[in-house]
């Protein structure tokens, strides 16, 4: 009837209530809509793994979030602190054996090997890709759940998405992936040789979005990296706003580095996309979507 008569559209109610959604939900929705529609929505969030109590059984390996873990704090400390990776990480390893969450003994010195390796590969990685090297920063937007230290605390940030006829204002918070090149990077770290052809492009393109959902933040909030050192030679876009990029870096015999760019944003912009995707996770159910990796596995010809 409104088409009809050619009314305008009644505005939308504001809601009183302020909803809460953390970055990280946001990011798991993109990577696989169905579970992370689950998770945000229905509040089926995975059991943790990480708090673990000591264990009566010395482990034969650690495990595969511990090591991880251990490796990229040791790395990411590493290039704080202007230190040799390995010698953080022989000061982390001795605590979590005592706990019983690291192996003893020969398995302690054959994982060392392991891990020395894929630190120096990941060293080898960064030094090509990063000709300007900055301490890396992280920031946090809010209290949020996530876990780990923030260089840089900054307000949640705030959004107002439409759903069921109301104006919901929605609190967005959690923290970025490790920062480096003055902000304008987020460094991510697999613990792997890289893949080839098809399947390196469908990685690439996954974890990209970690890198995509930084850019999105700290476009919507400039202020947030105004505190880490600039780097003179990341571009900008003709609005001024700074380009981003995911930074990846694999290890192995061959380490690498896999990079994906995008363009600078202005905050109103980052905040109209985050609202759009805000708005896709939380009015509906998204069981009919495959996951991201399906999707990528497509791409041919991507400008990335």
């Amino acid at each position: 009837l409104r088409d009809l008569l050619a009314l305008s559209a009644l505005p939308s109610r504001r809601s009183d209530t302020v909803r809460e959604l953390s970055l990280a939900s946001l990011r798991y929705f993109l990577e696989a809509p169905a579970q992370g529609w689950a998770r945000a929505v229905l509040r089926l969030d995975s059991p943790s793994e990480e708090a673990r109590s000591g264990q009566s059984d010395e482990p034969l390996r650690a495990e595969n979030l511990e090591r991880t873990k251990v490796l990229r704090d040791a790395f990411e400390t590493g290039l704080k602190e202007r230190r040799k990776p390995l010698s953080v990480y022989d000061e982390a390893v001795p605590r979590l054996a005592s706990m019983g969450r690291w192996p003893l003994g020969i398995l302690a010195e054959r994982a060392r090997e392991e891990h020395a390796d894929n630190l120096e590969a990941w060293q080898r990685a960064y030094m090509s890709a990063v000709h300007a090297h900055t301490e890396p920063v992280r920031v946090r937007f809010g209290s949020g759940r996530a876990h780990g230290e923030s260089a840089i605390i900054r307000p949640a940030l705030e959004i107002e998405v439409e759903l069921d006829g109301e104006l919901v204002p929605i609190r967005l918070v959690g923290r970025t992936e490790a920062l480096v090149e003055g902000g304008h990077s987020s460094l991510l770290l697999l613990a792997r040789p890289a893949p080839s052809g098809g399947e390196l492009l469908a990685e690439r393109l996954r974890y990209a979005l970690r890198g995509y959902l930084d850019a999105l933040a700290l476009a919507a909030d400039p202020e947030a990296t105004s505190s880490a050192p600039s780097v003179a030679s990341v571009p900008s876009a003709p609005s001024g706003a700074r380009a981003h990029r995911t930074l990846l870096l694999y290890s192995g015999d061959a380490a690498r580095e896999a990079s994906t760019r995008f363009v600078g944003m202005t905050p109103d912009e980052a905040k109209h996309i985050l609202s759009r995707l805000v708005a896709s996770l939380l009015r509906r159910e998204h069981a009919y979507y495959l996951p991201c990796q399906a999707v990528f596995r497509l791409a041919r010809g991507w400008a990335t």
